[in-house]
């Protein structure tokens, strides 16, 4: 036993310093017990625990040193004296760590199928839990791996994939105390999300109306306003379902809420003269414009929920209650911002509501931090918004606005990124990057760095869904340090760009005949990057010798241009046709593509 005690004191050290050293050292002193050992050694191996192995590959993840954990689980499974209990389902769990950790560096169809893959071993583990009491701890921690192992699919059109298994993950929770309740509440939303995906409508309704009954229970207003929300988005198609979600609309505040998640689905509205159909809002537009249906909705929300501001332009103070009548229903503040800023967005243009909302928020004393982002970020896009025609235009004034719009929303983003409010940060980044698109010029690029930097590294260190977006952004943040001469960086941002796992819309993917669209421009330009920083080697292929020549002509000016294009058109002419040329040497990138970079 004394060398079980000692396997168990290194792995204890190792996890509690971080040593990656001292797990070798278990490592091998495992790898010995397999041996005879003279019994002058002092160590007697009689006895050794079997989930040794195990113990030693849940400390190799938590360093991350998977291939140590690979091979500790490898020889735990080839044991013949298994028992199928706690130790063998923590061992799945294992091995579904490491192939997320696999799925993590690959993309498209080879991540979903490691993914797959992994969520396979989480139900092996949950398949033991079954029917004994004993193991309802590990219940909660395979529905926690299952979390960790299925994120690189949580996201819009990949939620499907999890059809198969999320529905047996689900069910298995319910055994879990009351304590763990606002997590299942949160696994059943996420089931509803698959359902949502997967066209099943009828399914996804009854999974949060379980959801809602649960959610009932633990008086978090966040959680029951976004199962409302959800609940409203999963009978967009269905007219009675949603006149049965409207008719439990009885608070201002609900009312708000179904507002809110119109605008934001686009769900039609009902039809001017229709049955139920309120009337238009007063004071929404100004005369002579006509309000789209979403506007209405939301417009109507505003007229009842936002007090109407004061002579100041202030939000108009409360009247006292008379006595014995019932307290004023509270204002939820970041509803209020929402509100405001969906004026603002989505096609939508109400500046005077969104104004009234920003200063019905800006009114109150110690409000949220959310709600306080929300209202710069609204006071953002008036800045624009105050332009009117000019904004289309390049002068000097509209682009000074349009860059002072985005350093208030790149402030603004940084507090969001405090807030612990993951759909503020990324509202917020959306907003950066529409801001910013009109100027990306040669000319006015650089005027966007700053603030799609920060947008990028907050998505980043959020590890966003947003895929498509954090690729765009790199990929101009890497045309902005190209700009600036600062080439290292550039590879970095082409590099952080090619390594995302995103997938163009279906226009752009027509468009460009890649399901990648944005690498048509990322590849030559991390090709060409690296070639210019290769000083100490000279590029093998012809093509790449004739771009690095022309790379180079882009900066020179008279004879020496002409020099440099003259040298890479003589290289060009004397390559052979590419039907001659071996498949693999045309479609080389010379070294140029990131490992795993751009696959598609």
């Amino acid at each position: 036993m004394a060398l079980d005690r000692k396997v168990r004191a290194c792995l204890l050290e190792a996890t509690q310093t971080g040593d990656a050293e001292l797990l070798q050292e278990a490592h091998e002193l495992l790898c010995q017990s397999k041996q005879p050992v003279a019994p002058e050694d002092g160590l007697t191996h009689q006895g050794l625990s079997p989930e040794l192995p195990v113990l030693l590959a849940e400390a190799a993840i938590q360093l991350r040193q998977p291939e140590l954990a690979e091979e500790a689980l490898r020889g735990y499974f080839l044991r013949r004296d298994l028992n199928s209990g706690q130790f063998m389902c923590r061992a799945y769990l294992a091995r579904a760590q490491l192939e997320g950790f696999k799925a993590s560096q690959r993309k498209g169809q080879g991540m979903v199928d490691l993914t797959l893959a992994g969520l396979a071993y989480v139900q092996q583990a949950l398949d033991i839990t079954k029917g004994d009491p004993r193991y309802k701890f590990l219940v909660y921690n395979a529905s926690v791996h299952y979390w960790w192992v299925s994120r690189a699919l949580r996201r819009t059109g990949y939620w499907h994939h999890l059809l198969g298994t999320m529905p047996a993950v689900v069910q298995a929770m319910s055994v879990l105390p009351e304590e763990d309740n606002e997590w299942r509440v949160r696994a059943l939303c996420d089931l509803a999300r698959v359902y949502d995906e997967a066209k099943q409508p009828d399914q996804a309704a009854k999974t949060l109306t379980e959801a809602n009954t649960l959610a009932a229970k633990l008086q978090n207003e966040r959680l029951n306003y976004s199962i409302y929300r959800m609940q409203l988005n999963s009978t967009r198609n269905n007219a009675a379902q949603f006149a049965a979600l409207q008719k439990l609309a009885t608070t201002k505040t609900k009312q708000a809420q179904m507002a809110v998640q119109t605008a934001r689905t686009g769900i039609a509205a009902p039809a001017e003269g229709a049955k139920g159909a309120k009337p238009p809002a007063t004071g929404a537009a100004p005369t002579g414009v006509e309000l789209n249906a979403t506007e209405k909705v939301l417009s109507e929300a505003i007229n009842v929920y936002v007090p109407a501001p004061g002579a100041d332009g202030k939000a108009a103070p409360k009247v006292e209650d008379k006595k014995g009548a019932a307290p004023p229903e509270p204002m939820d503040l970041r509803l209020v911002g929402e509100l405001g800023l969906l004026c603002m967005c989505n096609g939508n243009h109400l500046p005077q509501l969104a104004e009234r909302c920003a200063a019905a928020v800006e009114a109150v004393k110690d409000t949220n931090l959310s709600a306080i982002v929300m209202s710069e970020y609204i006071r953002a896009l008036l800045l624009v918004d105050e332009l009117g025609p000019e904004a289309d235009l390049y002068t000097r004034h509209s682009v000074e606005v349009r860059c002072e719009s985005l350093a208030r929303l790149d402030k603004a983003l940084i507090s969001a990124g405090r807030a612990d409010d993951p759909d503020l940060v990324q509202e917020g980044a959306i907003l950066i990057w529409n801001t910013g698109l009109p100027l990306l010029q040669p000319n006015l690029r650089l005027c966007v760095r700053k603030a799609y930097s920060t947008a990028a590294g907050i998505l980043a260190e959020l590890d966003s869904p947003l895929h498509e977006l954090r690729a765009q952004l790199h990929l101009e943040i890497a045309k902005c340090e190209v700009a600036g001469d600062l080439f290292a960086a550039a590879i970095a941002q082409c590099d952080a760009a090619l390594r995302l796992d995103y997938k163009g819309t279906e226009e752009a993917q027509a468009r460009t005949g890649r399901v990648r669209p944005l690498d048509a421009q990322l590849q030559p330009l991390y090709k060409k990057l690296v070639l210019k920083m290769s000083l100490y080697q000279a590029p093998e292929r012809g093509e790449d010798k004739a771009l690095l020549l022309v790379e180079q002509g882009r900066d020179a000016k008279g004879v020496l241009r002409a020099n440099l294009l003259e040298r890479a058109a003589t290289i060009l002419s004397k390559l052979p046709p590419i039907a001659d040329r071996p498949e693999e040497d045309v479609e080389s990138g010379g070294g140029g593509v990131p490992p795993g970079g751009g696959a598609e």
